[in-house]
């Protein structure tokens, strides 16, 4: 019922969050165009669905108009780009097959951890964060480290046709965990008790 709510009957639908208010291009909403429209010419199925926020600030890049230029179809692309409701968020994920983190770096990636709380695969950088909470899913090797002068660090660069190749991975199914693995990982990891006590520990330590 939720896929019919969205429009998305019979689509494999690979999600991902990221904010659009970012000068610094950090998300790499490109790489996950490309790498998405790599794995479409296998599965026409299969649909992009990015969530692009500005959180009331100015957008910075044009989503539509780069997944038209780069040659997606209309019918396997869905892009919203207003701040949603947790319930609608929380419907998103329940409606995913796949959640892709493309970024060339995260502080944390509560979105990736939010995706395998509802038991859905995820594909990601492997550098720092994203590659820390990779549970359920596949972390693929960046290309390279580059230095953000926008922010003073070393982040990578994606891997557009290593990315696509972890996304046929997922589809296939060629991953160890489970989703009720991971969910019940996420949820005993991530408890607000856990999470306090390790904070605990590392004050302590200090």
């Amino acid at each position: 019922k939720l896929r019919n709510d969205f429009n998305l009957k019979g689509k494999y639908v690979v999600l991902t969050i990221a904010g659009n208010y970012e000068n610094s291009g950090r998300k790499s909403i490109d790489t996950t165009m490309l790498a998405f429209k790599e794995f479409h010419s296998s599965h026409p199925e299969a649909l992009l669905w990015i969530h692009a926020p500005t959180l009331n600030h100015t957008r910075i890049y044009n989503v539509p108009m780069m997944a038209l230029t780069v040659g997606i179809p209309p019918d396997a692309i869905k892009i919203t780009e207003a701040t949603l409701d947790e319930m609608t968020l929380q419907k998103m994920y329940k409606c995913a097959d796949v959640y892709l983190c493309g970024s060339c770096s995260e502080g944390f990636g509560i979105p990736q951890l939010e995706a395998q709380y509802f038991g859905l695969p995820v594909v990601t950088t492997k550098f720092g964060a994203m590659d820390d909470y990779c549970w359920h899913g596949v972390s693929v090797p960046p290309l390279q480290k580059r230095f953000n002068h926008m922010q003073d660090a070393w982040w990578v660069m994606p891997s557009v046709s290593g990315t696509a190749e972890a996304l046929e991975k997922v589809y296939k199914g060629d991953i160890e965990t489970t989703s009720e693995w991971v969910q019940e990982e996420v949820r005993t990891k991530m408890s607000y008790e856990n999470v306090k006590n390790q904070i605990l520990a590392i004050i302590e330590k200090k």
